[in-house]
């Protein structure tokens, strides 16, 4: 008798486990989402229906989460100089694996040398488990700044900085752009 209530409780503490860490999957949509909206579910009603933007999405996953971006343009404040935080999450298309979703889905940073944006900072220490997977990024770019100790333009479309090492997959970088010599991601 006192094995099974043991047994009763481990399996108790298990599921009880399980669903404190259960993965969430937020979704993002540009045409109809909403950055009020919970954006656990990819049908454009209110209350759970996307959120309007990548960061505000990043800002409510934890590890473990998936972020779901529908086909389309993204642009503007909190769709651009996006920050995982240092959390092992992943930011995606809808359908990595296929190359008209991963075109059709875009992150527009509307970079200058007088406004300069990029697609992702990784500055916080972000490992293999932060992941960028099947998305375009486009008119990223990166200001002279200080990095590693010296005064360079690195990262046009995503900076990695403070040991950060990122999954980057399955994406697309067109017209982004760096001074000098240095490489565009």
């Amino acid at each position: 008798m006192h094995r099974s209530k043991f047994i009763i409780a481990l399996v108790a503490v298990a599921v009880q486990v399980g669903i404190a860490h259960a993965q969430n999957t937020y979704y993002v949509d540009a045409s109809c989402g909403d950055d009020a909206w919970a954006g656990i579910d990819s049908d454009c009603v209110a209350p759970d229906g996307p959120k309007a933007t990548i960061q505000a999405a990043i800002d409510d996953a934890v590890a473990g989460d998936s972020v779901v971006l529908a086909p389309g343009t993204y642009v503007g404040p909190g769709n651009r100089d996006l920050n995982f935080q240092g959390k092992p999450i992943v930011v995606r298309s809808e359908q990595p694996n296929n190359v008209g979703v991963v075109h059709a889905t875009v992150i527009d940073c509307q970079g200058s040398a007088s406004d300069p944006h990029r697609a992702f900072l990784f500055v916080s220490g972000e490992q293999g488990t932060s992941v960028v997977d099947g998305l375009t990024m486009i008119n990223g770019y990166a200001p002279l700044e200080n990095v590693g100790g010296g005064t360079y333009s690195v990262g046009g479309a995503i900076l990695c900085t403070n040991a950060s090492s990122p999954t980057i997959r399955r994406c697309i970088l067109r017209s982004n752009y760096a001074l000098g010599d240095e490489p565009v991601i």
